[in-house]
């Protein structure tokens, strides 16, 4: 375990964490859940000025643990020379890094294949697949070194259109089934020194996932954060609730825990509110609001 781990109670305590996509929806939420328990945490995200808001919302808030750092870092997760920026910037500040959060992605928002004209196809694969597999992997071997200095982790988000036809993005399900394997072999690869897992959240209702801008979606965003989807969620979920990030960002703390999770490697953790037990959600994407 670490030193802050050591002597602190919480999972996260003195931790040093990078959270990709951490700037909007899922992803702040976990970011935000680390500083709240006592981590450093660097965000990268694509977006500088949602980077910049986050910012100046985190640095005033009183219910951060004194004592912790929040560094934000703008950059393409697709791109080897950001990453390896991203990744030299973290080592410079916090001169370690003990865990690698992976939240960043992109749907795109076609109800079947029955909706993409074939001229379209190649370039919505290639830009799903890159932002949310390529990309991932990508900067997971950039960080490897630092994170096996560390006996560190990293922890993919994946995502029940891994499992079952997606309710709309078939490229997506098929990016999140390409993180499956990639967490398996990451996880044989990198052992014993890097741990490295995956969780397979259901609905986020604060969200801010976008479309590709290979098919004119980039500011397109999920039917989710629209009114009434909350109730939809709700009424069909055998929990009876509809969850926000918040709901989800406990089990990436436990996964970056050198102490809770030091035998955890390889694992696919579903923490989705039970969205599966219902068939994917097909009967969920019928209700909600379009």
């Amino acid at each position: 375990m670490t030193e802050g781990e050591a002597a602190g109670d919480a999972a996260g305590a003195g931790q040093v964490v990078l959270v990709a996509g951490g700037a909007s929806g899922l992803g702040r939420a976990v970011a935000g859940r680390f500083l709240a328990e006592g981590a450093s945490v660097a965000v990268f995200d694509r977006s500088a000025d949602k980077l910049a808001e986050l910012a100046d919302a985190w640095h005033g808030a009183e219910d951060v643990s004194a004592g912790t750092s929040l560094l934000t870092l703008a950059g393409d997760v697709r791109s080897h020379d950001d990453n390896r920026r991203v990744v030299d910037e973290v080592e410079r500040r916090f001169g370690r890094l003990d865990a690698l959060v992976i939240t960043v992605g992109i749907v795109d928002y076609m109800a079947s294949f029955r909706d993409y004209r074939p001229e379209d196809w190649m370039g919505a694969f290639g830009e799903v697949m890159a932002v949310n597999a390529g990309g991932p992997v990508l900067l997971s071997l950039v960080a490897a070194p630092l994170l096996a200095a560390s006996r560190g982790s990293i922890t993919f988000t994946l995502s029940t259109s891994a499992f079952w036809p997606p309710a709309s993005g078939p490229v997506y399900g098929m990016s999140k089934a390409a993180l499956v394997m990639a967490v398996r072999q990451l996880a044989l690869d990198l052992a014993p020194e890097v741990r490295v897992n995956g969780v397979v959240p259901g609905a986020v209702l604060d969200t801010d996932i976008r479309g590709p801008e290979s098919l004119g979606q980039e500011a397109r965003v999920s039917g989710l954060t629209k009114p009434g989807a909350g109730d939809a969620i709700a009424a069909d979920s055998v929990l009876g609730r509809a969850p926000t990030g918040d709901d989800y960002a406990a089990v990436y703390v436990l996964l970056a825990s050198h102490r809770d999770a030091a035998v955890a490697t390889g694992s696919i953790i579903s923490w989705d509110a039970g969205i599966s037990l219902l068939g994917h959600g097909q009967l969920l994407a019928r209700r909600q609001p379009r």
